[in-house]
């Protein structure tokens, strides 16, 4: 994933003077899955942002296979744990973790999705076994053989001993994994449908987060 790009993103959504966007496609030509269209504020409002995204391609962070819409997923989709630019790891839906050998225990914090429903340790197994096989995070999580429900917790099983396996745990957790467009998130935005365009406004849900006005 580009962290340039991600910080781009950061400081435009910082700038906005409202909690909604519009997406602009890319492009309407079905064998064009790829963009570098830059981001533009020729919004139909002084209160709306379009950002770039591939009509052709989902908007999941399981199945998205461009890095442009893979980006907006990171605004709906939060994980455990995030990096900043060190790649540091910071809790995001997980609350604290322990690595003993191979197995590495993450407890939950108190996160919801956007429908108002907890986060819970099945929802997180269930969205490790999709991004498994996913684009954007199967290399990621190649070092990992299985996630477990434990209580309010998951425990995953490493193939080898990682000090730094906690890092990989960034992938977006879906509500029961699931794999379809506009599914449940618990990020800082989420998308609506709005007749022929697709949305992102402030997820209410979000603890700690409350979008510029």
């Amino acid at each position: 994933m580009n962290r340039n790009f991600l910080r781009t993103i950061a400081v435009l959504l910082a700038i906005i003077l409202s909690v909604s966007f519009v997406f602009n496609g890319c492009s309407d030509d079905p064998d064009d899955n790829e963009s570098t269209t830059e981001v533009s504020q020729s919004a139909p409002d002084a209160h709306t942002l379009k950002l770039p995204y591939s009509k052709n391609d989902k908007l999941n962070p399981f199945t998205a296979e461009s890095m442009l819409n893979q980006s907006i997923c990171e605004l709906v989709y939060d994980g455990l744990f995030s990096l900043d630019e060190n790649y540091n790891v910071s809790p995001l839906i997980a609350s604290k973790y322990t690595l003993s050998g191979r197995i590495l225990t993450v407890t939950l914090g108190t996160a919801k999705f956007s429908d108002g429903s907890a986060v819970t340790a099945s929802d997180v197994v269930a969205s490790f076994n999709s991004a498994k096989t996913s684009p954007a995070y199967k290399t990621s999580l190649a070092g990992f053989s299985k996630a477990q429900v434990s209580g309010n917790a998951v425990v995953f099983t490493l193939t080898a001993d990682d000090p730094y396996a906690v890092n990989c745990l960034t992938f977006g957790i879906t509500k029961g994994g699931s794999s379809q467009d506009n599914a449940a998130g618990s990020g800082r935005y989420t998308f609506v449908s709005d007749d022929s365009e697709t949305l992102l406004k402030a997820n209410g849900t979000r603890a700690g987060f409350s979008a510029p006005k």
